[in-house]
This record gives structure tokens, C-alpha cells and sequence, in this order.
């Protein structure tokens, strides 16, 4: 019976309780700059062509942006090697924190955190591929706060209720 009153008891939302305050942080800093944790690698598979392939996270504006950009780069020689070589020349390979200036003038959507965003060019001589989808990060932090506030929440009743058995 004690072993059944253990299992009964309600452990804190730890995970929770430390990511809400990082996500408010986080927030608050979107409205100042923009921060970047982007992955830069080369895709060579074809063997006339090779892309500049840009992966990662941003916020900015109370959102947190995943973004995909794609640069197709032309060699002159017909060697994808050479492609690989002149993409490791213009853009740094790997990961990088990235940090911008706000955009000037965001729409009103943009200004609450929510974003869709996708551009491309198709001409073959500067083929560019780029799309960002950005989510609230007031929705994330939110959702974060339902745990820690259930358990608050029940902790208060349980007290209530102890405090009405003891009159």
C-alpha cells in the first residue's frame, strides 16, 4: 500500500519548467535581432551540377523560423568536383550562429510570429530554392505552460482539500 501512495505522487514538470523561461528569453530577444543556427553542406549528386544546400532555425518577431535554401551552382568544365570546390570557396561549410537586423517593415502576421515564406527562381543558369515556415513562439511557450500550471494547479486543490479534513 505505501509502494501504491508513492507511485500516486505527482513529480514536478521539470522538462517544462526549464523550457518556458528559455522560450520567454527567446522571445524577448526575437524583437531585437534576428538569430540564425543554420547547417551548410554541398549536395554533388548529379554529375553536371552541384547546390549549395542551407538548413536551420531562426526567430525573430516572437517566431521560430525553419528554413531551407538551395543554390545550384554551374561548373564550366562539366566536373561536379570542381562545382564542390568552387561552393566550399563561397560559402563556409558546417554550422554557424548567424546573427541580423530585423526586416524593416513585417506584416501584421509577421509582427505575431506567424510566417509562410517561398521563393524560387527557376531560370537553369541561377536555379534558387528558398522557403521558411515560422511558428509563434508564444504558441510554443504556451503549450510549454499547460504542465507546470496543471501541476500547480492540482497541488493547490490537494492543500484545499487537506486544509478542509483538518477542521
Amino acid at each position: 500500500m505505501a509502494r501504491m501512495s508513492a507511485l500516486l505522487v505527482k513529480r514536478p514538470p521539470w522538462g517544462s519548467a526549464i523550457l518556458l523561461p528559455a522560450i520567454i528569453a527567446l522571445a524577448a530577444r526575437s524583437m531585437v535581432c534576428r538569430d540564425a543556427l543554420e547547417w551548410t553542406g554541398v549536395d554533388a549528386d548529379d554529375a553536371d551540377s552541384a547546390a549549395i544546400v542551407t538548413s536551420g532555425v531562426a526567430t525573430s518577431r516572437l517566431g521560430v523560423s525553419f528554413v531551407r535554401r538551395q543554390e545550384l551552382l554551374h561548373p564550366t568544365d562539366r566536373n561536379a568536383s570542381s562545382a564542390a570546390a568552387r561552393a566550399v570557396e563561397a560559402a563556409p561549410l558546417g554550422m554557424r550562429w548567424n546573427t541580423q537586423p530585423l526586416p524593416e517593415h513585417p506584416t501584421l502576421l509577421r509582427r505575431l510570429g506567424i510566417g509562410w515564406e517561398r521563393e524560387v527562381h527557376d531560370e537553369r543558369a541561377s536555379y534558387r530554392d528558398r522557403f521558411e515556415l515560422t511558428l509563434p513562439l508564444w504558441l510554443l511557450a504556451g503549450v510549454f505552460a499547460i504542465s507546470p500550471a496543471h501541476f500547480l494547479l492540482a497541488r493547490r486543490r490537494e492543500r484545499a482539500t487537506a486544509a478542509r479534513a483538518d477542521r
